[in-house]
Parts: C-alpha cells; sequence; structure tokens
C-alpha cells in the first residue's frame, strides 16, 4: 500500500489505515475538487496547442482538412472508465500542493508498486528539492505482485502496432455480417430527424413484436411522429446479451425497416464497411504512426510548470494507444465509417445524438458539418457527474473558434437545472443550451407512487444490488463484501442483483451469497424492493433515490466518487464489511417523496416541443 511521510503525516494513496495522522490523497482530491479538476483540464488544453517543429500538436494530428485527431485522443476525451491513471494524475496535483505548503526537505516513500506512481512522484520532489528516502516492499510482496502482473506485463510489452493490427482483423470477423443489410433508402424531407444512438437497452416486449423502442430515447420519438417526423437511425452496434452476435443485430434490423407501420429506418455504421473504408483508415493510422515518431519531443511538455507535476509516466500508454495501437486504428476507422455514411445520406435538417464526450462524436460532428447536414443537438441524456471529465473542458477549448478547434454541435440540449448549472460553471456559455425533458427519468414518477409498499417477507426485506460498467473493481470488490457477509444479508435480505450491460454478474462467482438475477427495466422492477445499493461507478441508483427510495453507494478506499449523488446529503457511502453492516442497520426505511431537482420531468414533453419549434424555427 503506496504511502508518503510528509513531516509527521502519513499520506496513502489507495486506501487510508484508521490511525492518528493519517490521510487520504483522494479525500484531498475530493475537498479540492474544482480547483485540482481546472488544472487538469487546463494541462490537457496546453498539451494540445504546444509546438513542435513550428506547428501545434492539433496542426500535426490533422489527418483531413479541418479536423484534428487529436479530438479523438484518450487524452482529449478524459475518460476516468477508458484511463484509469488519470485519478491518479489527480493525486499528483494534491501530492504537489501538500508538498509546497509543507515547505519540507525530505520524505519516507513506502511500497511503491507502481513503477509510473513512483517515477512521477521522484519528478516532483526532483523539482521541489526534496529528498526522497525510498522504503521497499517485502521480498513475498514482490514475488506476489511479480506473478499477479506477469499477464498484464506480457501484454503490456507487445508494440502497439501488433496490437492494432489484431483488433482490425478481430474486427472484421465480427462486424462484416454487418453489411448483409441492404442499403436503406433514407427518408428525406424537411419533416426528417436523424438519431444516432446505441444498438442496446431494446425494449424486449417490442423487439418480440418486430418493433423498435429504445430505453436510451424512451418516448421522444413518438413525440416527433406525432408531431408529422419521420426518423432515421444510425446506430452504434454493440455487442450485449440481448444481441450476442452480429447476426441477431443484421436480422432485428431487417425486421425494424420492414414494419408495416414503420415511420423509422433503421441500420447500424459499422454496415458501411468495406475493404475500401478499412484500407483509408490503415493509410490514416500507419500516418499517425509515423507522426507519433515525429512526436517524440512530447513527451518534455506533459511538465506542468505551474505545479512542478510531470503526467508523462501516467500518461504516455494513453498517447501511444491513441496514435499507434487499437485506439488509434479505431479511431481512424470511425472518421472512415461516419464519412462514408454521411456522404451517401441525404440532407438532413435535424440531428440528435446522445452526447457523453466520447472521441467518436468529435469525427462525427465534423463528418456532419463537412456534408452539409443541418443543426446538430447534442443531447445530454443523464446526470452529468463531477469527475466525469468528459463533459467538462478548459475555457479556452470551449470558447475557441480556431479552423482545428474541438468540433462542436449547434446546440446541447440539456436535461435539468443540476446539469445546466454544472455546465454554466464549467464555463460553458448559457445560451449554448436548450431546456428539455429528462426522457430517460420519466417513469420514476410511476415509481414513487408504490413506494409506500414494503416487501418484507419473513423478517427479510428486498435489496436490489446494482453493479457498475468496466473496468470491474468497484463491482468486483462490492459483491466481495456482500459475500463476506453473506450470513448476515441472507438472515436480514432477500437479494436481487442487476448488473452493468458491460459487465455481467454471475452466481458461479459468489457461492456463499445466495441471489437472483435480473435484466428487467429498472422502471419495472424498482418499487418491489426495500433497499438498494449501487457501485459508485454507476448511475442507476440516481433512479431509486429520485424515486425516494433508501440508498447506499459502495466507493472503494482510494477510488474517487464518481456517483451522480456525489455531495447529496444523507446517503451512506460505504467501502467495507463494517459500514455497509452499519449502513444496512441503520438506513431509514421509511421511503421519502420524489425528489425532483435533478430533472426537468413532464411526460407532456412540452420543453422538448418548445425546442422542437425553436430548432426548426430558422
Amino acid at each position: 500500500m503506496t504511502r508518503i511521510k510528509i513531516s509527521n503525516n502519513m499520506w496513502y494513496w489507495g486506501g487510508v489505515n484508521d490511525c492518528d495522522n493519517c490521510y487520504s490523497l483522494s479525500q484531498y482530491v475530493e475537498s479540492n475538487g474544482h480547483s485540482i479538476r481546472k488544472k487538469y483540464l487546463a494541462f490537457i488544453h496546453e498539451i494540445g496547442q504546444k509546438s513542435i517543429g513550428g506547428s501545434r500538436i492539433v496542426e500535426h494530428l490533422e489527418i483531413t482538412k479541418g479536423f484534428s485527431f487529436w479530438w479523438m485522443t484518450l487524452l482529449a476525451e478524459k475518460s476516468l472508465l477508458k484511463s484509469p491513471a488519470i485519478q491518479d494524475c489527480l493525486k499528483l496535483y494534491a501530492l504537489a500542493e501538500i508538498l509546497e505548503k509543507e515547505a519540507t526537505s525530505a520524505i519516507d516513500l513506502y511500497d511503491v508498486s507502481n513503477k509510473q506512481i513512483k517515477e512521477s512522484i521522484l519528478i516532483i520532489c526532483k523539482n521541489l528539492s526534496i529528498e526522497v528516502n525510498i522504503h521497499s516492499q517485502q521480498d513475498n510482496d514482490k514475488k506476489v505482485f511479480f506473478i499477479s502482473k506477469f499477464g498484464n506485463w506480457l501484454f503490456q510489452k507487445t508494440p502497439h502496432i501488433i496490437k492494432g493490427t489484431a483488433w482490425i482483423v478481430r474486427y472484421v470477423f465480427r462486424h462484416w455480417q454487418l453489411r448483409n443489410i441492404s442499403k436503406v433508402s433514407w427518408f428525406s424531407s424537411d419533416k426528417t430527424v436523424f438519431f444516432f444512438s446505441y444498438f442496446i437497452n431494446l425494449d424486449s416486449k417490442y423487439v418480440s413484436k418486430g418493433k423498435f423502442y429504445s430505453h436510451q430515447w424512451e418516448s421522444l420519438p413518438d413525440l416527433f411522429h406525432k408531431l408529422g417526423y419521420r426518423s432515421n437511425w444510425m446506430h452504434h452496434f454493440l455487442l450485449c446479451k440481448q444481441i450476442p452476435d452480429a447476426r441477431i443485430g443484421v436480422d432485428l434490423i431487417k425486421r425494424f425497416n420492414t414494419d408495416s407501420g414503420r415511420s423509422s429506418l433503421h441500420s447500424f455504421l459499422d454496415s458501411y464497411v468495406s475493404i475500401r473504408v478499412v484500407a483509408r483508415a490503415t493509410v490514416t493510422w500507419l500516418r499517425l504512426i509515423m507522426v507519433s515518431i515525429w512526436l517524440h519531443k512530447i513527451k518534455s511538455f506533459f511538465l506542468d510548470k505551474k505545479s512542478v507535476v510531470s503526467l508523462w509516466p501516467l500518461l504516455k500508454d494513453d498517447w501511444y494507444k491513441s496514435t499507434r495501437g487499437v485506439v488509434a486504428f479505431q479511431n481512424a476507422l470511425w472518421v472512415e465509417l461516419l464519412n462514408q455514411a454521411l456522404s451517401e445520406m441525404p440532407k438532413q435538417n435535424i440531428g440528435l445524438y446522445l452526447s457523453e464526450g466520447q472521441g467518436w462524436e468529435r469525427a462525427f460532428i465534423y463528418s456532419w458539418r463537412k456534408h452539409n447536414h443541418g443543426k446538430l443537438i447534442a443531447v445530454v441524456h443523464s446526470a452529468v457527474r463531477f469527475w466525469d471529465l468528459r463533459y467538462f473542458n478548459d475555457s479556452r477549448t470551449i470558447l475557441e473558434e480556431d479552423y482545428l478547434a474541438m468540433p462542436k454541435p449547434y446546440k446541447i440540449a440539456v436535461n435539468g437545472p443540476v446539469a445546466q448549472q454544472t455546465l454554466i460553471k464549467a464555463n460553458y456559455p448559457a445560451d449554448n443550451f436548450i431546456k428539455v425533458e429528462a426522457v430517460r427519468y420519466l417513469n420514476f414518477e410511476n415509481i414513487s407512487k408504490l413506494n409506500n409498499i414494503k416487501h418484507s417477507a419473513n423478517n427479510r426485506y428486498r435489496l436490489l444490488v446494482l453493479g457498475g460498467g468496466i473496468p470491474s473493481n468497484s463491482t468486483q470488490e462490492m459483491m466481495n463484501v456482500l459475500e463476506s457477509e453473506s450470513k448476515f444479508i441472507l438472515e436480514n435480505f432477500s437479494v436481487v442483483v442487476k448488473a452493468h450491460p458491460d459487465y455481467l454478474i454471475t452466481q458461479d462467482n459468489y457461492y456463499n451469497l445466495k441471489f437472483e438475477l435480473t435484466t428487467d427495466p429498472l422502471y419495472e422492477i424498482l418499487y418491489k424492493f426495500d433497499i438498494v445499493i449501487g457501485s459508485h461507478q454507476s448511475a442507476a441508483h440516481l433512479d431509486a433515490y429520485l424515486a425516494g427510495f433508501p440508498v447506499i453507494i459502495y466507493l472503494p478506499d482510494g477510488d474517487l466518487n464518481l456517483s451522480p449523488l456525489r455531495g447529496a446529503h444523507k446517503i451512506p457511502i460505504v467501502n467495507n464489511r463494517k459500514t455497509l453492516i452499519d449502513a444496512l442497520r441503520s438506513i431509514h426505511n421509511e421511503r421519502e417523496g420524489p425528489k425532483d431537482c435533478f430533472f426537468w420531468l413532464d411526460k407532456n414533453l412540452i420543453k422538448w416541443r418548445k425546442a422542437i419549434k425553436q430548432i426548426t424555427k430558422n
């Protein structure tokens, strides 16, 4: 367990022991979240603007006229799920602040198993002229570490170009069948709306009848249809339990498109894959590799001179993945697929897409404009979480109008006062927003009407466990803690687990904890339960909170709180067996009234109706 002794205080990199003068860097980051987040966002902006050989990084990565590949890199995306090292970067900023405040001349460093963290700490201390006394782990610990990490070491040592080549071969093998969808004769008129979505969270009852209904968009498409619009749908194909292979995906699309009463047409982005598209993506990828080699001096730019922190040891792998490896090839392919799809599509006057700040969205916005389509609306479909850095950028990035600036949509559809105020405080101009209802959360009102029903039987209450997505350490640790107290849990609760589609949970992995599994939509089953516990990585526990149900959040020691309920009062946060049991014993079982502070909720979609008029007015 990595520890840093500064003066008389012991600072823990991860979980902290309960002892005198012991402190957590994670807690420091949480307490100083706004300033530390601002530092990191400024650092990322400035990397893209640094010059090598007379050209900025964004210019070196210009892969087509007016679009820089920089905006698709893991660095610019800033996803804590894809780039776990970002949490360590934020802790480095915290450590640098602490060292400067303490003005110490020497520190003691204990048990640093992560070489990148160790190197980063040594760089800070060198820049501050601080002596470092290193205390190594025990030999046995080293052996355990070596054995457990050997497989990861082999993978990490594999050259990125080999990983990228293996990825495209696997991609073609798994997705080539998606080309079997007949070419769609897209709707084209002033009364047509375009949706870009993910082919997941489909309603199984509708699917069984050959009809399309997405729980990501809920009743919004029906509103457009009532207003006389027909809709074109482009989907990202994702494997999930409901759609385990490409053949089933193709079959569903064909059924949706032959629905006799259809007012919508569907296709996959991957249906536009071809030898020519793959070849163009391969050329772009090889160009990126050459540019990455040319930009070898970029290492020096990762030193944030204002805070004496160098993030190169922690972020260099993200840089190489983004310019040489799997991420680079995947993004290059998305650029070509989007260009091909949007060039073949007749002009779309209105477009909507689910906005999550992902890299592919930048390429989509660019291609949309390149092919002269109309007004594009980014739809914030869930809560905007404080540490979901994908939604946040330095103010210079947001306001920049350079020809290689980050591609931006026409407007951002915000779904509630919390999201709106959060983004305004993060320097987004208020006139960029359109106020709309949070269509994904309209059903929670039905749940709240039933939340006075208690479902205890045989003195046992019903406990719903909500898993998070990848990376799975939070969910796995939560399940392990529940299993470690299986006797208490099973004596007092009947347990049902709803796993995240990206990280499935099976009974085989938790023998002592007997539970049921459910894949039913949360709004259909939530009213049946008494208490909900969820991983902080998942936003699903927000539904229960909004409906007035008792909620417990599982947050592993040392992790930053990714929950949308970060900072909410009276929400127990647990991280071990003791705190979990204490929370389950003391949590107030009287359900509260529904919380309406997060979202705008009106089943008549009055705000969406106004937004559609506003968008189509000019």
